[in-house]
This record gives C-alpha cells, structure tokens and sequence, in this order.
C-alpha cells in the first residue's frame, strides 16, 4: 500500500492511537497467544491515518476548511524489513565504518 513516504511498501495496520514524534517507535505484541510467553517485536511506528471532513461555514463571508482528526490506525513497518534493511550491504559499510572511526578515537 502507499506509505508516508509516497511509495508502496508492506505495512501493517494497527489499531492505535499514534501522534507526531512516535515514528519509529517499537510496536511490540504479546506472543501468548502463540503458546509462547513474553513479547515479539513487531516492527515500528512509521505514520498513521487522518479523517478528513471539509466543510464551509457561511457567515459574513464563506469560511472554507479542512478539519483533520487521527482515525487511530498507525502503520507499521515490519521487523523483517527493518533488518533487510540493516543488513544491506550499503548499511552495514557505513555502519561498520563509522564504528572503527570512533573506537579508534576512544582508544586515544
């Protein structure tokens, strides 16, 4: 489906209520009812949806606007793209690069 980001992508729909500034937060679920105890990572928040109304007011002059309200359904990038991800090779170049150069400046 479409994401935040204007390009198709898997997702998951959550119903939850998420605000600006919660992107990229864990989305954890209880693996109880697998018959397994504890929590399984999901993924991480990455947007959610608005319910939009448009409206027009007329009073003295028209007033027209846009009302926008969450509709409590957040998008979730699943933990397996996120570790596809991570693992690129791209990703894991910068990331290891990045790493001997500030391990050789703790040593010091």
């Amino acid at each position: 489906m479409m994401t935040t980001t204007g390009k198709p992508g898997t997702v998951y729909l959550c119903d939850a209520h998420i605000f600006g500034g919660n992107s990229g937060s864990p989305v954890m679920v209880a693996s109880s009812w697998l018959g397994v105890g504890g929590y399984h990572l999901l993924g991480v928040v990455s947007g959610y949806y608005y319910e939009d109304e448009n409206f027009n007011l007329e009073i003295a002059t028209t007033v027209k606007g846009t009302g926008r309200a969450n509709s409590g359904v957040a998008m979730v990038v699943p933990a397996d793209d996120l570790k596809a991800l991570l693992d690129a090779p791209e990703q894991k170049g910068s990331r290891e690069a990045y790493i001997s150069q500030h391990q050789s400046t703790v040593k010091q």
